[in-house]
């Protein structure tokens, strides 16, 4: 089995992972619990439920020709809230990915990407991705139509 571990947090929506990359202190924690916050309905009438996957730290490895995403053991239930506490949570491990975020500034992110461009490669798995900016008011909205769209793929 091919074996990763990133620097990325994951949330599980409806039992499936969402990776959100980006480097340290540019709003990963934050965007995952803003989504644990706001579960619940989205465009559609449909409950989705937001858990809990790993906080900073992803392993990730390849089973069945799926993504599987996991915390590292030693953070295993972690999140951290940034100038507040470190929160203990239940959490999800091998939970096929099926979105990669990218943590940019809107002045960076492209309005209309090329298609080529909302697919990335992680261990020769091809995964739906996208571009958001964790400062954007709508950043969780925008990112549970991302998984929304990358579910119906």
């Amino acid at each position: 089995m091919n074996r990763l571990c990133i620097h990325a947090t994951c949330v599980s929506l409806n039992g499936t992972a969402v990776l959100i990359r980006g480097p340290s202190g540019s709003g990963k924690s934050s965007l995952a619990l803003q989504l644990l916050e706001s579960a619940g309905t989205g465009l559609t009438a449909d409950v989705i439920k937001v858990e809990h996957v790993s906080d900073d730290q992803t392993e990730l490895l390849v089973r069945d020709s799926r993504l599987l995403a996991s915390p590292p053991h030693v953070i295993a239930g972690l999140l951290e809230v940034r100038g507040q506490d470190i929160l203990r949570l239940p959490h999800l491990i091998d939970v096929p990915v099926v979105l990669v975020v990218d943590l940019k500034s809107a002045s960076r992110i492209e309005r209309l990407p090329e298609v080529s461009e909302l697919m990335t490669d992680i261990l020769g798995v091809k995964v739906a991705n996208v571009a958001i900016d964790p400062t954007h008011a709508s950043a969780a909205a925008r990112l549970r139509v991302a998984w929304a769209a990358a579910e119906k793929a």
